[in-house]
């Protein structure tokens, strides 16, 4: 049995002599159910927001909660919103900089990805589970004063800036920086 999450990666020659089996995410009782198991600290008020913020996957849910990551994934979006001033976005990213391991850094882009997919598709998709309370509100905000193809620009530059400071070993801190401020990102989007 080869488990991978990434097949791409596999040899040709290994992946000739398998089969794949896709597994889905368990639903949301199996997953209060295997981290009430396995994760035991983690308090059940959590399991939803985790499980959103996980896409359902209870391994990952644990590390996410590890690295704090729903404060995390609140902090990207209220640096996004309208209303964020410069100081509010470089609080942030100093203390989301200041967070030196790789599953630290793995947690803070993950809950980027999170949040602009989620604004990206606000408004289109209905059955989105909120992470936090004022989510719905927030993204509200941030998508009426940010045009969607905009938002969908977003991505891509922050996407090419992440890729640049992890292939080039760049300062992550002026990273998260311009992933935090819509105006760099409008500069990295034209």
């Amino acid at each position: 049995l080869l488990i991978c999450n990434s097949p791409g990666g596999i040899l040709p020659t290994i992946n000739s002599r398998c089969r794949t089996f896709k597994l889905a995410a368990p639903d949301r009782a199996a997953f209060g159910n295997i981290l009430n198991h396995i994760a035991p600290t983690i308090g059940s008020d959590e399991y939803a927001a985790l499980y959103a913020l996980s896409y359902g996957a209870p391994g990952h849910a644990i590390t996410l909660h590890q690295e704090d990551a729903l404060a995390l994934y609140e902090g990207w979006l209220k640096c996004m919103m309208p209303s964020a001033t410069i100081a509010e976005r470089q609080r942030f990213a100093d203390s989301a900089a200041a967070r030196k391991s790789p599953d630290s850094w793995a947690a803070l882009l993950h809950c980027w990805q999170v949040a602009l997919q989620r604004l990206t598709v606000f408004g289109h998709d209905t059955e989105v589970t909120p992470i936090f309370r004022k989510e719905a509100e927030m993204l509200e905000a941030i998508a009426a004063a940010t045009p969607h193809a905009l938002r969908r620009a977003w991505v891509e530059a922050g996407n090419k800036l992440i890729s640049q400071t992890e292939t080039f070993h760049l300062d992550k801190r002026y990273t998260i920086r311009a992933l935090c401020d819509p105006s760099q990102l409008d500069r990295m989007a034209a």
